[in-house]
């Protein structure tokens, strides 16, 4: 098969995975001063210009295929790494009926999240949900009711606060992600 016969199909594919970038980027995180989509936009064209600088020291090596299907090649895997880069789960979190309070997620070496809150205000996250999470998340109570638009984030720019403790078995300190609940009498929509 001629590499022009599926140039489309890369063309197409990037295209895809750009404009699920730019979605992406839209749910970023800002910094103090910037949007998050301008740091995503920042990312992109990083990955973009290297993807131009290894394909041509690529088609040096590669002298049988022209330079816009190794760009493409290089510029998927560009794309698929910068998706991986900026995902973040949108976690689905479980409290106490009429709970209100500080939320901790605690992270901890287990091979799966528990996001089902005791009466304390604490659940448990892998070391990869605390690496990756940024999102507001869904938080229900055990009755199945909504009550996300209750939760108080930690500044405009993030939800979560990402703090560290004492262990409380004195083996070093322990780090969380955390957010508050507000009573049920106050409604923020």
């Amino acid at each position: 098969m001629k590499p022009t016969k599926y140039q489309p199909l890369l063309f197409s594919l990037c295209g895809v995975l750009l404009v699920g970038l730019i979605y992406q980027f839209s749910k970023l995180p800002g910094g103090m001063i910037l949007p998050g989509y301008y740091f995503g936009l920042v990312l992109l064209v990083t990955v973009i210009i290297s993807c131009f600088i290894l394909a041509a020291v690529l088609k040096i090596f590669i002298k049988s295929v022209p330079y816009r299907i190794v760009f493409l090649h290089t510029s998927l895997v560009g794309l698929i790494w910068l998706h991986y880069f900026v995902y973040s789960p949108q976690l689905h979190i479980q409290v106490p009926t009429n709970y209100r309070g500080e939320v901790m997620l605690i992270l901890r070496d287990s091979s799966h999240n528990n996001l089902h809150i005791d009466n304390n205000g604490i659940g448990y996250i892998t070391r990869w949900t605390f690496n990756k999470t940024y999102l507001k998340p869904v938080v229900t109570d055990k009755e199945g009711v909504d009550i996300s638009n209750r939760c108080i984030p930690f500044n405009n720019s993030s939800f979560w606060a990402i703090g560290r403790g004492p262990d409380p078995s004195g083996r070093g300190s322990m780090r969380y992600l955390s957010f508050k609940i507000d009573p049920l009498n106050v409604d923020k929509d």
